[in-house]
């Protein structure tokens, strides 16, 4: 709220502001998947090997660590929302007359009293969105999961 009280009130600042907050955290999944594969047996085995670290990196750490990132990044995605819908509330997002659930949200609650539905729809879109994007991501840690056992089972069997 601070980025963009004091940057201006716009959809870029608002970005700006959630890209800032969302960005450590990116950052030290990826760190700390990387740091915890570079330890892996197979990665060991690869240098080892002579491999190159571009080889390694590629063939071996990048495949295994997409994973946790695209899941963080569905549901990093679900929260960017709620926060976007939180700051065209209060008036600091997305700016009429461009469509925002959180505007259309702040509009309806003057009308809370006379005609509740109103503020109803954009807070079940908003909820609809998230639940969605939490779906999808969980989805996909169980698909990447089920890859994952597979290629094992596949590894010890022979």
């Amino acid at each position: 709220m601070v980025i963009v009280s004091s940057f201006g009130v716009n959809i870029w600042n608002a970005m700006l502001a959630i890209s800032i907050v969302y960005i450590p955290m990116m950052s030290r999944t990826v760190r700390s998947s990387t740091l915890s594969l570079r330890e892996e047996t197979y990665v060991k085995a690869a240098q080892n090997l002579g491999y190159s670290d571009q080889r390694v990196m590629v063939k071996h750490i990048l495949p295994n660590a997409v994973p946790p990132i695209v899941v963080l990044g569905t549901t990093d995605v679900a929260y960017a929302l709620i926060d976007v819908a939180t700051l065209s509330f209060l008036g600091l997002g997305i700016q009429p007359p461009h469509p925002s659930w959180g505007a259309m949200a702040h509009t309806a609650q003057e009308y809370l009293l006379v005609s509740p539905h109103f503020i109803v729809f954009p807070t079940i879109a908003i909820a609809i969105t998230v639940v969605g994007f939490n779906l999808l991501g969980m989805g996909l840690r169980e698909i990447f999961l089920y890859k994952r056992d597979a290629v094992e089972t596949e590894d010890i069997m022979g």
